[in-house]
């Protein structure tokens, strides 16, 4: 049978918005085959008659009748929901560098043949560092923003020095603050006329080693940094029960859904993720949380650390995340900000200018100065002065 008047059409709508939940979560819903002449007027007469407002639904309705039972149901407010999943009918090739063939063949609902399993690349000199702290979280980024942004400050200064270029990563919600962040540091280190950019690449002289990119977490397009020498992450990258279930879950009607946890817990921090009522019938589901929770998290902060190509160049990486980088060992890995500071040698902003202080305090009293005019001369609080007076 084939579709050639609106008739057969329109009786399958009125059907499908009479249908109850156990009617839209049957077997037997199926579309005729269309005829492709008749496909066109309907869509002519369509535009023609209400303009933009006009939809074309044949389409949806093959989608529908193709869905999962039961992901279909009715939400609140009347909207008719369902899950449209790949269809595979030939052969296929999935190229990725991070993400799990258990998982995407889930996905995918086919099962897949991952001939390269095991197999690592990874550049003998590449050097990648974590730090595994919850400072780099959404919740405490701005609060510690200050002393994060003067180290990696500290760090681009001697990269710049050394002559290197440096890609910076961050979350879009607060590169505002790491971009007056970085700038301000390096200002405060000597380093002048430094630019941190965002956008609008081809304006920007990508070759000067003054002009710092900064990209945000899961931005896409053509890659312009596989020259970039490093790549720090300027804070971390995490999600939240609903990112999770949203490729988790989603082709279930939501009374179907099983409720996911997640939390931050070990030495050194590790992101960890399961179902809050586990029981044996999930088991398939249990075992992919944790998977679908690294997806999410991990894989976006490797695919944007990529872009310098560690891989297959000698790079210096940093990343700000509580997890374990899924096919290799860290060359090291800190538990917070001090442990990087000590590791690199990089002295933080305050106690440099502490020393500073220091400094022209006991040049100010070798010339003759009492504590007063000193503290007067220097523009610092008398009670300073007389803290590195002796």
């Amino acid at each position: 049978m084939r579709i050639r008047n609106s008739s057969i059409l329109l009786d399958i709508l009125q059907r499908l918005l009479n249908a109850s939940h156990d009617d839209l979560q049957a077997n037997d819903w199926k579309l005729p085959n269309t005829v492709g002449h008749w496909v066109l007027r309907v869509q002519e007469k369509g535009f023609e008659t209400f303009g933009t407002d006009f939809r074309f639904v044949l389409h949806d309705l093959k989608h529908f009748c193709l869905s999962p039972p039961e992901s279909r149901a009715w939400d609140q407010d009347g909207n008719l929901l369902f899950t449209a999943v790949p269809y595979i009918n030939s052969d296929l090739v999935v190229y990725s560098g991070t993400i799990d063939p258990d998982f995407v063949s889930y996905r995918l609902g086919t099962k897949l043949a991952a001939p390269f399993v095991g197999q690592i690349f990874i550049h003998p000199d590449t050097q990648w560092y974590n730090i595994a702290s919850r400072i780099g979280m959404k919740r405490y980024f701005q609060k510690h923003s200050k002393q994060i942004l003067d180290f990696f400050s500290a760090l681009i200064a001697r990269r710049l020095k050394e002559g290197k270029r440096v890609l910076l990563v961050s979350k879009k919600n607060v590169r505002t603050i790491c971009i007056r962040g970085i700038q301000a540091g390096l200002e405060a280190l000597g380093v002048r006329g430094v630019r941190v950019v965002t956008d609008h690449w081809e304006k920007a002289d990508l070759a000067d080693p003054k002009v710092i990119p900064l990209i945000n977490y899961g931005i896409v397009g053509i890659n312009l940094f596989q020259g970039y020498d490093a790549a720090y992450c300027l804070n971390g990258y995490y999600v939240n029960e609903q990112i999770v279930n949203s490729i988790l879950q989603d082709i279930v009607a939501p009374e179907f859904v099983v409720p996911v946890r997640l939390g931050t817990t070990g030495s050194p921090l590790r992101r960890w993720a399961d179902l809050r009522e586990p029981c044996q019938q999930m088991d398939v589901l249990e075992r992919l949380v944790p998977k679908a929770l690294h997806h999410q998290e991990m894989d976006t902060v490797l695919q944007a650390v990529g872009r310098v190509r560690p891989y297959t160049s000698p790079r210096e990486v940093i990343t700000f995340q509580c997890a374990a980088h899924p096919h290799l060992t860290y060359t090291k890995e800190f538990e917070n900000l001090e442990e990087a500071r000590s590791y690199f040698g990089i002295t933080g902003r305050r106690y440099m200018e502490r020393d500073s202080n220091e400094a022209k305090i006991k040049a100010a009293r070798q010339q003759g100065l009492t504590q007063r005019r000193a503290a007067e001369a220097l523009g610092l609080s008398l009670r300073t002065v007389k803290r590195y007076w002796n």
